[in-house]
């Protein structure tokens, strides 16, 4: 399976018209339909019913639409958990302005 494709198909559902799946994801609708055919053909199994007035998964299509939801959040997860590594956020710096370099006497911060 490819992510495009899962893509594709999440679209299609939280849509429910494939033309304006592919109007949200970006591509034409003729390369969605193939995209979400294609998925189809792999799984042998009708993923929507499509009519006149847009779609509406199958119960195979709403298995694979929850089970690729978390499989992308868990990618997309994966890929924030590289670039961190990659590029750690900067903590903050403690001795900016708007911040005291110690506590007043009375123990309250400054800046309040």
């Amino acid at each position: 399976m490819k992510i495009p494709a899962l893509r594709a198909l999440i679209s299609a559902i939280d849509e429910g018209s494939l033309r304006a799946a592919a109007r949200r994801i970006g591509v034409s609708q003729p390369a969605l339909t193939k995209m979400i055919r294609e998925l189809e053909q792999e799984l042998a199994a009708p993923l929507l019913v499509r009519s006149t007035t847009g779609v509406t998964p199958t119960a195979q299509g709403k298995v694979l639409y929850e089970r690729a939801g978390l499989a992308l959040r868990e990618l997309a997860g994966a890929a924030v958990a590289v670039h961190v590594l990659i590029d750690p956020p900067i903590a903050p710096d403690w001795r900016c302005a708007s911040w005291p370099a110690r506590p007043r006497r009375s123990g309250s911060w400054a800046g309040a």
